[in-house]
């Protein structure tokens, strides 16, 4: 988040929402997602409008794969389906 001048998690969740992810979510949700308290309940849909917002590179896709229990990092299902 620094690296990108994100100071706080609401600015975050404002990025992810501004991507057009439409779940409810905010500093709250963001702060037990990365304290591992929960995770998303759509992986894959988080992870898509996630790198939208904010552009991540392969380290940071590893990363996040990393923290949500995956070995690799999620693709859209129409592009996983078609590989």
């Amino acid at each position: 988040m620094i690296e990108r001048g994100i100071e706080t998690q609401s600015e975050l969740a404002l990025r992810i929402k501004r991507a057009g992810y439409r779940r409810g979510i905010d500093h709250n949700v963001i702060s037990q997602w990365m304290s591992g308290a929960s995770k998303p309940i759509n992986i894959r849909r988080f992870c898509y409008y996630l790198d939208k917002a904010l552009t991540l590179t392969p380290e940071e896709k590893q990363s996040v794969a990393a923290s949500v229990g995956w070995l690799k990092y999620p693709l859209p299902r129409q592009i996983h389906d078609s590989e």
